[in-house]
């Protein structure tokens, strides 16, 4: 009895010890990824998705602690502002993926450089466009003639009561839009980006 008792506690202690062993180690290697990571950081994290143009309310976001260098490099985001692409959960919510403080509706999905510019439906009436689609914009004129006049257009905003679409166009196709609107009947075509 007393040979068995002492293997056992001879077993139980190399146990023990191999043990601490391992979990000092995984510790050690823990501590130096933490090292490497860097320091926490709270940040605001998307909680649930938030589709564009939507404003990111509060609820859409949580702070957490995350490892510095896991953040990206840009500024941080906040509540209260437009986000300009759908936003998903668990994502930081950083300044490049909301509009500038203030913007709200079509102003503040305007890419720089473009000019926002309301379209009304045509004969055809127009297509299922939503918000972030693109679409071409074709002009046809008294001869019965189709010109394309801006392609992949940028839609911003989708009037559902007039049937009016919001699109961003380029500064230096704005005229030929313009024209085209004016003076003769435009078609919207969707069409991928």
């Amino acid at each position: 009895m007393r040979r068995s008792s002492a293997a056992w506690w001879f077993g139980a202690a190399v146990l023990a010890l191999a043990t601490g062993g391992v979990v000092r180690s995984s510790v050690a290697r823990s501590s130096a990824l933490l090292d490497q990571l860097g320091p926490l950081r709270s940040v605001p994290v998307v909680v649930r998705p938030v589709s564009e143009g939507d404003v990111v309310g509060r609820a859409d976001i949580r702070f957490e602690r995350r490892p510095a260098s896991t953040i990206p490099d840009d500024d941080v985001g906040a509540s209260g502002r437009v986000a300009i692409v759908a936003l998903v959960p668990g994502e930081v919510l950083v300044a490049s993926r909301l509009a500038p403080d203030g913007l709200r509706g079509a102003a503040a999905l305007l890419p720089s450089g473009m000019r926002a510019l309301s379209v009304p439906a045509g004969p055809a009436g127009r297509p299922p466009a939503a918000v972030g689609d693109h679409v071409d914009v074709l002009a046809t004129d008294a001869d019965l003639s189709t010109v394309v006049v801006a392609e992949a257009a940028l839609v911003l905003a989708v009037d559902d009561e007039s049937d009016a679409v919001t699109i961003a166009v380029p500064a230096d196709d704005t005229p030929a839009v313009v024209s085209a609107i004016a003076g003769g009947t435009v078609t919207l075509a969707l069409t991928a980006p």
